[in-house]
């Protein structure tokens, strides 16, 4: 009898003591559920891509340029064109939409400004660009001289702040990243963008080689070769190396 005491004792206590094993282990694995990620969950799901923890963030906003015609100018000075060209080529390179002109109306310039255009529109034609991208339109002024005004729109990348450091990455009991795991990444990303613009949407495609296009067809209908005739220039050899 005193035997059978002792045996219950013994199984009572291990039933115990796995129970409460099992209890820290729950309660352990809820605090790591609880407290990993909590500033990061966003829909129900953890963010852990660095582009969703720190988005860029990608604004527009207009580049605008001032040309001030005198009343009595007959022609675009050379600095004005200069100046132009440069605002031109600046569109070529970052420049979206429509580049609009914007004359003034009722000014005492009026006259000399509506000449200017046409010497503005060509600087812009010689720099490359379409005169469908070109829209001019004009503004009511009561002053003696006006300036034409020319804008464009333009996108800028704005990086994340990376502020937190504050965390002892020696320290990692919940094994997650740290607070700004992936922020130093996409900073640079956004630095180092050619044009912003690119994160809203893809570029356009660029135009076939129409020319190119219609030598490969031919040559294929003739059973000949399409491949481009390497040149004894573009000859390689490999390297061996005895071991």
């Amino acid at each position: 009898m005193l035997m059978q005491k002792k045996l219950a004792a013994r199984l009572s206590a291990k039933i115990v003591k796995r129970l409460a094993l099992s209890t820290v282990a729950v309660l352990a694995l809820s605090g790591c559920m609880n407290g990993a990620g909590l500033e990061d969950m966003a829909g129900g799901q953890t963010r852990t891509m660095a582009h969703e923890r720190f988005p860029i963030q990608v604004m527009s906003s207009n580049e605008e340029m001032s040309l001030m015609v005198p009343s009595n100018a007959v022609a675009l000075s050379q600095e004005d064109r200069a100046r132009v060209a440069m605002f031109a080529a600046s569109y070529r390179r970052g420049g979206h939409g429509e580049l609009w002109l914007a004359s003034p109306k009722g000014s005492g310039n009026e006259a000399a400004s509506d000449s200017a255009l046409a010497a503005i529109s060509k600087v812009f034609v010689e720099q490359g660009l379409s005169p469908a991208a070109i829209n001019m339109t004009t503004y009511q002024s009561s002053a003696d001289n006006a300036p034409i005004t020319i804008r464009y729109k333009v996108y800028d990348a704005h990086a994340p702040s990376c502020r937190r450091w504050n965390q002892n990455l020696a320290t990692t009991p919940l094994n997650g990243a740290s607070p700004n795991f992936g922020c130093s990444a996409q900073s640079n990303l956004a630095a180092m963008l050619d044009d912003p613009h690119d994160l809203v949407a893809p570029r356009d495609m660029t135009a076939a080689d129409a020319d190119r296009r219609n030598t490969v067809v031919d040559k294929y209908r003739s059973g000949e070769p399409t491949a481009t005739t390497r040149t004894t220039d573009e000859s390689g050899t490999i390297t061996k190396v005895d071991e």
